[in-house]
């Protein structure tokens, strides 16, 4: 999917490609049902960004959706903000076995991405 998505965008020529166009463009190839960008304020030097996804019922007998929730840092300079939304909507092409649930994980991630250190 990260292919046809990047294919969806060459050859364009008016720049630059707005974040808002790039989540469109993956809500449009069934990657996500809804992608929100959430401006929140935090120290620079601690956080740009981060990604949340989970599924949603928007009511009783609905199907349910999945939903990304994308904090960004609004003291970071524009350029930056752009960077890290488009970063994170990146991970929404991640497979299971380059996620972790929690910290404890992050080990046995880093083991199965690039393989044992010793």
């Amino acid at each position: 999917m990260l292919k046809k998505l990047i294919k969806s965008f060459e050859g364009r020529t008016d720049l630059p490609i707005e974040v808002k166009e790039i989540a469109d463009a993956i809500i449009a190839e069934g990657c996500q049902d809804d992608i929100h960008f959430v401006p929140v304020e935090a120290d620079p030097s601690k956080i740009h960004g981060a990604i949340a996804k989970f599924r949603y019922t928007p009511r009783p007998y609905a199907e349910s959706i999945w939903v990304a929730h994308i904090p960004f840092n609004s003291r970071d300079s524009i350029e930056i903000q752009r960077v890290t939304c488009c970063k994170e909507l990146i991970h929404l092409f991640d497979s299971d076995i380059e996620r972790t649930d929690t910290e404890s994980e992050v080990p046995a991630l880093i083991e199965r991405l690039v393989g044992p250190f010793s």
